[in-house]
């Protein structure tokens, strides 16, 4: 079960408690802690995959502008002339960062 239906679940018996007396509001209280604390999980999660993603996608991203750009200098060579070798200098050290 993910995180994220425990605390799903927490909230369903949370809402379930029923009455104003001390042991319903006891066990509020009980269940409020244990959802504070998964709570707090899911946030490093997402905080934590959320870099993970935000580095992998733009470093994707640009690897795929600059693919596309190593195109471009076929086409247009007279107008393009040192994007090739640009492009062909970050596939490089592209290729030495991921090993």
């Amino acid at each position: 079960m993910s995180a994220f239906d425990k605390f799903k679940d927490e909230y369903i018996a949370w809402t379930e408690v029923k009455g104003s007396d001390w042991e319903a509001l006891r066990k509020r209280r009980e269940i409020m802690e244990k959802m504070k604390k998964r709570r707090h999980k899911l946030a490093a999660i997402t905080r934590k995959n959320q870099y993970i993603l935000s580095e992998n996608l733009d470093l994707k991203l640009i690897e795929n502008i600059y693919e596309a750009l190593g195109s471009i200098p076929n086409a247009l060579p007279d107008l393009f002339r040192n994007l090739g070798s640009a492009v062909n200098n970050f596939l490089q050290k592209d290729k030495t960062v991921k090993k």
